[in-house]
Order: C-alpha cells, then structure tokens, then sequence
C-alpha cells in the first residue's frame, strides 16, 4: 500500500476546493525535478491558492521513509507495482481530485516500474498532464513506442522547449495539439553586494579582474585561473571550472 502522509485538511468554505494532485519527486529528496516542483507549487500557490488546492504524491525509490513538507499528501514506492493500483483507486475515489499532473523523468520508473506506470496512467480515470523533462531526438523503436503509449493516455503534454515539441512531433508522432511549451524558468536569486561576496569567500584583498577564456579540447578540472603571464596560479575556492588546459588561452584586465 502507497502511504498515505497527511490527512485530509478541515475544509471551512461551503465549497471544498478543487484538487490538483502532483506526481514527481519532491524535497528534501535531492533532485533537479523535485526542486523544479516545489518552486511550481510555490508560485502556483501565489496565485491561486484560493482557487486550488495543490498536494502532491512524492515518487521514491525504494522505501526512503524521507520527512516531506505538509504538502505531500502520499508517498509512492515506483518500484511496487501494488502500490500503483491502490493510488489510482485513490484518486479515482477522491472527488475533490480534478486532474493529476506528472513529472515525468525515465529514471523515477526503473526497475521494474515502468510497465506499472503505464498500466497506472490507463487506470486512472481522471484527467492527466504530463510533463516530459526529457524528449530524446532519433529514438529506437522501444523507446518511440513507450513514449507514444504515455502521451496518447495523457489530457494534455507539456514539454520546456519548442525543440523537444518539434521532437515529439517529427519523431515520436505525437500531435502539436496535445503539447504545450511551458519554458523551466530557474530560482529567483537575489543579488549580493560584491563586497560582501569577496569578504564571505575570502578575497577582499585580491583586485578585481575580468578573465576571457578560450579552449578546444582534452578536458580536465581546473580549480584555478592562470593569469596571463603563466606564473601566478590564484586558487579561487568557490569556482571550480572545467576547462580545457592544454590550450587555455587567458586575458586578464585588472581593475585598480
């Protein structure tokens, strides 16, 4: 059985809200995508909090008994196939439950999850998007079938560029109709007084100093910059660059 996290919330209008539910991975699992979910319902939230009610069923791998925030309503064990069937019971019965939205990655369904998965996205009968995080140019034959299997059983498809719809198009058959391009967008970062970064890392005693770099090719770390007179090497800890140093090509301006 699925576990279930949180209970239902007291609902004190005289009409629940309708219910969005997310499929992803979510904090404080470590990944791009439950990051990436976590910042959509935030934002969502924002703006539409007295509109929809959003909980979200986390994907783990195995059991990782990880502590979710109180949004994550269920916990979903991707290699069980079991627990695929009690959550679509789940959400067929739940009727404030007005669509399911997926984040979709091919590595949540591994061993042995994926035949699951799809008999999952069969079974529910609630409407579903799905976001596909990665749309893969000249697939096989295997692979072309599994993603058309998931998109023709899905409401809607949404894909981050018009790249990976054209992809799906061309490649996969899939029709523009169903996709829609919503770009991935990235954190809001405030910008820190450049004083107060150099003091933190320690280089305030250090000049400031633009670098232009250039490379072709064998690939190695390289933790330091060269300046241009190839005898002084700078070790600056919190930039770490892979660059190319067999011909690494420098200029350094200082700025007194």
């Amino acid at each position: 059985m699925f576990r279930k996290v949180t209970a239902m919330e007291p609902v004190h209008l005289a009409t629940p809200l309708p219910e969005i539910l997310f499929l992803t991975s979510y904090p404080p699992r470590e990944c791009g995508i439950a990051t990436y979910s976590q910042d959509l319902l935030k934002s969502l939230n924002n703006k539409f909090k007295n509109s929809f009610s959003l909980k979200v069923c986390a994907l783990e791998s195995g059991n990782a008994q990880l502590h979710y925030p109180k949004e994550v309503k269920y916990v979903l064990d991707t290699t069980d196939a079991a627990q695929y069937v009690a959550l679509a019971a789940t959400i067929n019965s739940g009727k404030r439950i007005k669509f399911v939205l997926i984040q979709h990655e091919f590595g949540f369904f591994e061993n042995g999850g994926e035949a699951a998965f799809l008999q999952f996205l069969y079974v529910v009968t609630k409407p579903i998007v799905l976001v596909f995080h990665t749309v893969l140019p000249n697939p096989d034959e295997m692979l072309r079938a599994k993603v058309r299997r998931i998109a023709a059983v899905c409401a809607a498809v949404v894909v981050m560029t018009k790249n990976a719809a054209q992809i799906l198009n061309t490649d996969y058959s899939v029709y523009t109709e169903k996709t829609s391009v919503i770009p991935h967008g990235t954190h809001l970062v405030p910008h820190l007084n450049k004083n107060t970064l150099k003091e933190k890392y320690g280089l305030k005693a250090f000049p400031s100093f633009q670098i232009k770099a250039g490379c072709t090719k064998d690939t190695a770390p390289y933790p330091f910059h060269q300046a241009a007179n190839n005898r002084l090497m700078w070790p600056i800890p919190f930039l770490c660059w892979t660059v190319f140093t067999r011909c690494l090509k420098t200029q350094v301006t200082w700025k007194n």
